[in-house]
């Protein structure tokens, strides 16, 4: 079995914050999108009262779901930063670093 560790690097801090803050607007903020949490609320008090009821049930489960989205589509997009664009720019600048020496 494999030990699998969790490496924390500039790219993933910066993607998963951001994923965080889009998580955030669409949960929190009223949106054109209508997936804040209000507006299901809103939208759920034209249902029937079981409906309602179950609706009103599943709105924790969205919540989970567009956080540990976020979180996860953050880590993935952050490895791919840090993998494409960090490395590279620290490698180029250790190979400018070497030629002016």
């Amino acid at each position: 079995m494999k030990n699998k560790t969790f490496s924390l690097n500039l790219g993933k801090i910066i993607a998963t914050s951001i994923f965080f803050y889009i998580a955030y607007c669409l949960l929190l903020r009223e949106n054109d999108l209508h997936l804040s949490v209000s507006a299901l609320i809103e939208r759920s008090h034209q249902l029937t009262l079981n409906q309602h009821l179950f609706a009103l049930g599943l709105i924790p489960i969205y919540i989970g779901f567009v956080i540990f989205g976020a979180a996860m589509l953050g880590i993935y997009c952050g490895d791919l930063l840090h993998k494409h664009v960090i490395l590279r720019l620290k490698s180029k600048a250790k190979l400018a670093f070497k030629i002016k020496h």
